[in-house]
């Protein structure tokens, strides 16, 4: 089916009852491709879950990759700083 939501949401009522088990109990559940309720529950075709892990998994490696370029700034940064607080430390020794 071409015109397959890539996300639905399991209509709960909020003030309904509550099931411990989520795969029973549901007769007469309905669905939207809208969340109506707080307590919906979304659920999400497998492709598009599979498509999300991969963006996922490229977020992870931009993260670690913007991590390192951090640590190299504050690694520039303290050493800039002590070499300052050298230098004030010699000039007072100067004195």
């Amino acid at each position: 089916m071409s015109d397959t939501p890539k996300r639905i949401w399991l209509q709960v009522d909020p003030e309904g009852e509550r099931y411990d088990d989520p795969l029973s109990g549901w007769d007469g559940a309905t669905w939207c491709q809208d969340q109506i309720n707080k307590s919906d529950i979304e659920f999400v075709r497998a492709d598009e879950i599979e498509d999300m892990k991969h963006e996922i998994e490229r977020l992870e490696a931009e993260v670690v990759h913007l991590e390192a370029i951090v640590e190299n700034v504050d690694g520039q940064l303290i050493y800039k700083a002590l070499r300052m607080i050298a230098r004030r430390a010699g000039e007072k020794n100067d004195e």
